[in-house]
Formats: structure tokens, C-alpha cells, sequence
């Protein structure tokens, strides 16, 4: 036990955690209250593929003229349970929320002041109590406020799992998690993203768990780890990165912490192999289905013929760092209204502490000169870490080459949990012991007063 804290009651974990999932839950709500229809980017897309579903004529297909557009080639898991649970209403009035603001202009970035940003025509049919399409776009705005809660409580569980001795730091990152406004913004937004999230977290935690002992790990898990796995990229193309962590912690915790022998190796190689032909059954017939359709197993080519191509040079992306920063953390509507600048260096700055507090702690832990605080640095647990981040931001770099814009940093929040862990394990390794849960009170505060300027 912490010697600071003996002698009086430590915070009870699951109720630090149920908080936060309430109080994401609660600043979601408004989110998705406050924010008028289709004033979040894409969801003129994203609804009327659930539409589509939801009125009985399957999944949509992706070519000119209809208004999901290159949406059509998302995988079908999210649209299928937001149809599922709006079918019932009459939704026939979209076309009223989908006029269009002559005067809006995309390209015109804006701070939060009071003036006419809207992409689309508001009209009283929007208005609470919701009715008709208003209805069924609330509701699937809630299914992606619900998956985005999954996330927050799995970003819990996970730091419990990997550093079991230090709440502040499980509360510290469960509050950049749950309190950064953009990844709030995303998950109060008709979209896949939110659920893609939410399953790669469920299933590194899943991971962690079923090897731990990493003895117990035997067929059954493999097969619930490819169940995962496959339900993510039944979700988003790109979360077929889903996978590839659910390997690497069966590799990290039953081989590499192991005896290597045969009997590992063949081991890992059947759980893998268990794993993929799970994801495969799952989706093989959407993929078949793409090639039948559109040539290409995977419809990326008929996606980007449809959303509009682009590009940009790794020269192109770095000198757009900051920019990538800022769609990050806070950007509103269709990527236009942004905080002040001078809240995006805080954040900057905050975050770039972090990670120096890493490379300390790196650098304490090889050259044995000094001992990083708490004993929280941990080589094989931030190797993992920086896995699964750097895994994701590589797919966002990939994707961003050929559409050429940054603004799509919902890519990167399948790996939120990581990047915030790195970074809260950064600031707890710099501060004082002592001083460890006033700094995540600290942080839970700044952000929430954050979020509710926004």
C-alpha cells in the first residue's frame, strides 16, 4: 500500500470508474442535445445507410448519385444495430434535414462565437420531443454515446490490469479518455467510429485478461478473441488492426514472458490460427460480396473514387502536425469551429510533458541511475503501448496520403487507451508520489471545465 495514504480508506475502483463512465455519459448527452442534426461531419452520410437498412432494402451500394455516398462501403455491424432498433419509426421526412446552408463554407475555420455555422437548414421538425427521422438519428447518435462508454470503462480496466498497484494513474488516463471533447464529440456522432473503439479496447482487455496467468490461455480464448476481432472489423475496415493486438498480447504474455519451446510456439501458432479463421467466417462473405460488387475485396478504390482522392506527402503531413493536434483534441461541426488557439499549446504542451516524463523514465529504467517514481515504468508494458498506438497512427497516415486531409483523427481513437495511458504514465512518473491523486484531480477538473466551455 501507498505508505502516504495508510491510515485512511483508499477510493473504491469501481465506483471511480462508474463515475467516469456517468459523467462522459451525462457531457455526451449534451453533446448530442446541443448539437443540431447532421451539424457533425458525415452523418449526412452515415444516416442513410442505416436508413437504407432499416427500411428493408439492404445494405447499400456505393456508386454515384445516392446520399450515403462512399459510405456505402462501410462494413454493416454499426447501421445494423442502429436499424434494428429503429425500424419501427417512420422516418420518411430525411429530406427535410438534408437542405442545405447556402452559405456555409467548409473551408471557413471559426472560434466558438455566436454566428451561423450550420451546414444544413434547422427547421422546428428537429426541435425535442424527437419524432420521425429525429427520432432514429438521436437514437443512433445514443448506440455510438453507449460504445464510447464501453471504451471509457474498458481504458479502466485495462490500466487496472497492467499497473494493478496505482489507481491515480487508471484515473488519470480513464479522465483523458473519457473528458478529451473530441473523442465526446465523436461518440455523440451517427458513426462507426465510436463502436470501432469500443471493440479494440473490449479486446486488448479481453486479451489481457485470458492470459493472465498466461497458463489458463487455451482454445476457448482464442476463439472469443477472434469473436472480438471479427465483430471489429465487421465495423471499420481499419480495425482489422483489432487483430493484430490481440496477437501481440498473446505473443507478449504466453511466449515471450514464457520458456520458449516448441510446445509455445505451437501454440501460439494454433491460437492465431483459431483466432483468424473466426474473423474470417465472420466476414468473409462481405468481402466476397465487395469483390462480387465492386472488383476489390476490400472497396477501398471504390471508396476513394467517391469520397474524392487526394494527397499528401510526408513532408505535407508533418507540416501539418499541429493542424492534426488540433482535430485531435477539440473540433466541432464538420471540422470548422475550433477552441482558441492558446488552449490547443496547453494541450500540446500538457501531452509533450508526458511523454518527456516517459522518456525519463525510459532512460532512469536502462541506465540505472535513478529510479523512475512509483516503479511504474514498465519496458514490455509501454512497448505494447506504443504498438498499439503507432499501429493506428500509421493506418491514419496511410489513409490520409490518398484522401488528402487530416481532419480524420477519429482514425486514431481505436488506440485512445494507449495514447492516453503513455501519456498520464509520463506525468505520474515525473510528479511526487504523493501527490499522484491531486494530479488526477487536477486533470479531471481542467477537462471537464473544458468540455463544458465547448
Amino acid at each position: 500500500m501507498n505508505p502516504h495514504v495508510q491510515g485512511r480508506q483508499q477510493p473504491n475502483p469501481l465506483v471511480i470508474m462508474w463515475a467516469f463512465v456517468a459523467l462522459f455519459l451525462l457531457l455526451g448527452l449534451g453533446y448530442s442535445t446541443l448539437t443540431p442534426i447532421f451539424e457533425n461531419s458525415d452523418e449526412t452520410l452515415h444516416y442513410p445507410y442505416v436508413k437504407n437498412l432499416a427500411d428493408g432494402r439492404g445494405l447499400p451500394l456505393a456508386e454515384p448519385g445516392r446520399p450515403w455516398n462512399q459510405e456505402a462501403t462501410q462494413p454493416p455491424l454499426y447501421y445494423a444495430v442502429v436499424a434494428a432498433s429503429t425500424f419501427w419509426i417512420d422516418s420518411d421526412n430525411l429530406p427535410e434535414f438534408l437542405q442545405l446552408n447556402p452559405h456555409w463554407l467548409f473551408t471557413e475555420v471559426r472560434t466558438l462565437i455566436n454566428d451561423n455555422q450550420n451546414r444544413v437548414l434547422h427547421g422546428p421538425a428537429g426541435a425535442f420531443p424527437y419524432r420521425r427521422a429525429a427520432l432514429a438519428i438521436h437514437i443512433g447518435r445514443w448506440w455510438s454515446l453507449f460504445f464510447g462508454a464501453i471504451t471509457v470503462a474498458c481504458t479502466f480496466l485495462i490500466c487496472r490490469q497492467l499497473f494493478p498497484k496505482s489507481l491515480a494513474l487508471a484515473t488519470t488516463t480513464t479522465a483523458l479518455v473519457a473528458l478529451t471533447p473530441q473523442f465526446l464529440r465523436v461518440s455523440a456522432t451517427v458513426s462507426n467510429d465510436s463502436l470501432s473503439a469500443a471493440l479494440a479496447s473490449l479486446t486488448v482487455l479481453a486479451a489481457l485478461k485470458f492470459t493472465e496467468p498466461a497458463a489458463k490461455f487455451g482454445n476457448r480464448h482464442a476463439l472469443a478473441l477472434g469473436l472480438l476481432s471479427g465483430l471489429a472489423l465487421m465495423t471499420k475496415l481499419s480495425s482489422l488492426s483489432t487483430f493484430f493486438l490481440a496477437a501481440a498480447v498473446i505473443f507478449w504474455r504466453c511466449f515471450l514472458r514464457q520458456p520458449a519451446n516448441r510446445r509455445s510456439w505451437a501454440n501460439v501458432i494454433r491460437w492465431l490460427a483459431l483466432a483468424g479463421a473466426v474473423v474470417l467466417a465472420l466476414n468473409g462473405w462481405y468481402f466476397w460480396r465487395n469483390y462480387r460488387l465492386y472488383g476489390e475485396w476490400l472497396a477501398t478504390e471504390t471508396h476513394l473514387n467517391l469520397a474524392g482522392r487526394g494527397y499528401l506527402s510526408p513532408a505535407e503531413i508533418w507540416n501539418l502536425r499541429a493542424e492534426i493536434a488540433r482535430a485531435y483534441w477539440a473540433s466541432f461541426g464538420w471540422g470548422q469551429i475550433r477552441l482558441p488557439e492558446w488552449m490547443y499549446t496547453a494541450l500540446n504542451l500538457f501531452a509533450a510533458v508526458g511523454l518527456a516524463g516517459l522518456v525519463w523514465g525510459a532512460f532512469g529504467t536502462f541506465a540505472r541511475r535513478t529510479r523512475p517514481q512509483n516503479n511504474l515504468f514498465r519496458a514490455d508494458i509501454v512497448i505494447f503501448l506504443l504498438f498499439w498506438a503507432v499501429l493506428n497512427v500509421a493506418l491514419y497516415v496511410q489513409w490520409i496520403t490518398q484522401v488528402g486531409s487530416v481532419s480524420h483523427t477519429r482514425l486514431i481513437f481505436p488506440a485512445i487507451t494507449a495514447m492516453s495511458l503513455l501519456v498520464a504514465l509520463g506525468w505520474h512518473l515525473l510528479i511526487p508520489r504523493r501527490l499522484g491523486w491531486w494530479f488526477s484531480g487536477l486533470v479531471s477538473a481542467l477537462l471537464l471545465a473544458l468540455n463544458i466551455y465547448s
